[in-house]
């Protein structure tokens, strides 16, 4: 059993797999993993509408959001508790209106982190299949 693929993966094909992986620039690499942090949020979406047929679309990514961001700076930027039954405050509830104060958004680091992907400049092309 492998530590990094699980006992699914068979020694051979984990060999190549790390091989074709260790053949990839930094860049590639970054894509990849951008491409696959992509399509795990793209089914965590999926899973919510499931879950939540009659949420509007700022729900919805709200939700997502609340995934991944815990639930202080979920109130502190979005004026919204995850975990909550109330209804979505609107985008004018939430950009300088009531309680909004220097404290209101997120970290520039938390900025960051959420963009780093959507930013990422893939100038070199899709990465190679493996």
């Amino acid at each position: 059993m492998s530590a990094l693929f699980g006992d699914d993966t068979s020694p051979e094909v984990e060999a190549i797999l790390i091989a074709g992986y260790r053949r990839m620039t930094p860049a590639e690499r970054l894509a990849r993993a951008c491409d696959l942090s992509l399509a795990v949020r793209q089914l965590a979406l999926a899973r919510l509408r499931s879950e939540h047929p009659n949420a509007s679309e700022r729900e919805l990514q709200l939700r997502l959001a609340a995934l991944t961001i815990d639930a202080e700076t979920m109130r502190r930027a979005f004026g919204w508790p995850p975990e909550s039954t109330v209804s979505v405050p609107t985008q004018s509830a939430t950009a300088g209106g009531a309680g909004a104060g220097p404290d209101a958004g997120v970290t520039q680091a938390e900025a960051r982190t959420v963009s780093a992907c959507a930013d990422f400049d893939d100038s070199a092309g899709s990465p190679p299949e493996v």
